[in-house]
């Protein structure tokens, strides 16, 4: 057994450890202490001041230029309640339905094929005379 004075209190490292921890944590959101000014080398103060990091706000645009005002106020899309739109969108609808039953029947001759590739294939292997003699 070792003498008391060499025994090491481990709870109190421990506590010391989360102390440290919790210090470093807080250091990270506290606010930093301004940085002190460069110090002024050349006797011209206003180009040191200008060369200083400043923050950079931008400025909002508060209006639109020339022409663009038009533009804008414009809706973007007719009203949908017209005559004319809804014959325009019903054309559109027939047109791409009609496109995707041309597409649909490629799709099943693609289909067809691939299934006779498939079942060709499937009897030539059972059919084989050269793996009969194999056996």
């Amino acid at each position: 057994m070792l003498e008391p004075a060499h025994q090491v209190d481990h709870s109190n490292i421990e506590h010391e450890q989360l102390n440290r921890a919790r210090q470093d944590a807080e250091a990270l959101f506290r606010p930093r202490p301004n940085r002190a000014e460069p110090s002024i080398r050349s006797g011209d103060a206003a180009a040191n001041q200008a060369s200083a990091r400043k923050p950079r706000i931008l400025s909002a645009i508060t209006a639109a230029p020339d022409g663009a005002a038009a533009i804008l106020e414009q809706p973007a899309v007719a009203p949908l309640s017209t005559p004319a739109t809804r014959d325009r969108l019903s054309a559109q609808r027939r047109e791409i339905v009609g496109q995707q039953q041309k597409l649909q029947a490629k799709l099943e001759t693609i289909d067809a094929e691939l299934r006779a590739i498939a079942a060709y294939e499937a009897a030539k292997q059972t059919n084989d005379p050269v793996r009969h003699h194999r056996r």
